[in-house]
């Protein structure tokens, strides 16, 4: 009992100061460190509502969009459009190869228990055809991580709320270049106030938080490029697989941003760009975000919100179902080729620059 009351008292006092450890794997420098208290120093079992990113509510975009103070755009940023592709037969090839390694059909519906084969053979065909290029220099200086646990805290309006996701994840080694600010006509804002408990959240208790972005923070690739969402939800809306793809991104975003030592409660001196690629196999469906505040208060967010463009979705296959859908392969393609065009931005705060807002 006494041993136990030593180690509950040494972690209630610990400094919310960064602490950072670092190690070697190979030629890999990986940096291990000690978040920030989130909630306040002190409080070692804390409180946080659980957010699942696949919600079946039938408000559920709405509440995803108050939850990430985010505004919807509808289309995808113009830049995606203006991408070229190297020739006319890199997506003939792409198309072969994608019916050969995730083994697909026109007349067979493929399940996933798992999404082990999604996101395998999504993966295979999308390195085995682009890497055959050797022309884009992020993608043979790439990492791509097939199955990615992520965990994300953050707070709304004083409220805690954590999510976790697992997420397919292809890591560059410099960021995404930032989508333009969008026209307010084409934008949906979020509601002004929710109340957890109508949108059926509970709070739960942790023991001590660790953020995760899924990367280390100097891997040779820290960033993440292009998220593979698996969306085996069936019966989802359009309005939920939006939803999803909106929680996944906010997750990965704010994750990596706070894992490399950011304060929450802090609009970010470097926005960060991600893209997304939600499939069941047979329906893409296709998004944009930047993630440019973590300070989601109701005062700060007049001045400063995140922005989810919506694409469309395409089926895989046309509609004669002989060959494969041309703009969905080619959007596709078009995603993974974004080149980044910025160095990695400097997401590390000074150890003096991170300040108790409890």
């Amino acid at each position: 009992m006494a041993h136990h009351l030593r180690a509950s008292c040494f972690l209630a006092n610990r400094s919310s100061t960064l602490k950072t450890f670092s190690r070697c794997y190979g030629y890999v420098h990986v940096v291990h460190k000690t978040i920030p208290h989130l909630l306040g120093p002190g409080n070692v079992w804390r409180k946080c509502y659980v957010v699942h990113p696949c919600s079946v509510k039938k408000d559920s975009l709405l509440h995803a969009q108050w939850l990430t103070g985010t505004k919807l755009v509808n289309g995808l940023p113009k830049e995606i459009n203006s991408i070229s592709l190297p020739n006319d037969f890199i997506v003939t090839e792409f198309k072969e190869r994608l019916i050969d390694y995730m083994k697909i059909s026109p007349d067979t519906t493929p399940l996933y228990s798992n999404n082990n084969n999604l996101n395998f053979g999504l993966y295979q065909a999308c390195l085995s055809c682009l890497w055959s290029l050797g022309n884009f220099q992020h993608i043979q200086h790439s990492y791509w991580s097939p199955i990615t646990k992520v965990t994300s805290y953050w707070r709304r309006n004083g409220l805690n709320f954590v999510t976790f996701t697992k997420p397919s994840i292809l890591y560059t080694s410099s960021a995404l270049d930032l989508w333009p600010t969008p026209s307010t006509t084409t934008l949906v804002d979020p509601v002004k106030y929710l109340n957890p408990s109508h949108i059926q959240l509970f709070e739960q208790s942790f023991d001590d938080i660790n953020v995760f972005g899924g990367n280390k923070s100097l891997s040779l690739y820290p960033m993440a490029h292009t998220l593979i969402v698996d969306n085996d939800y069936k019966k989802h809306t359009l309005e939920q697989t939006i939803s999803h793809a909106l929680l996944q991104l906010f997750a990965q975003s704010s994750a990596q941003t706070v894992q490399n030592g950011y304060p929450l409660d802090r609009r970010l001196d470097y926005p960060l760009a991600t893209q997304a690629i939600l499939t069941d196999g047979l329906q893409y469906t296709f998004a944009c975000y930047q993630l440019n505040t973590l300070n989601m208060t109701e005062t700060s967010q007049q001045e400063v919100f995140n922005y989810m463009w919506c694409g469309p979705t395409y089926k895989i296959w046309n509609k004669e179902k002989t060959d494969l859908n041309n703009k969905c392969v080619t959007l596709l393609l078009k995603f993974l080729l974004n080149e980044p065009l910025r160095e990695t931005p400097a997401l590390v705060c000074p150890v003096n620059d991170v300040k108790d807002t409890t």
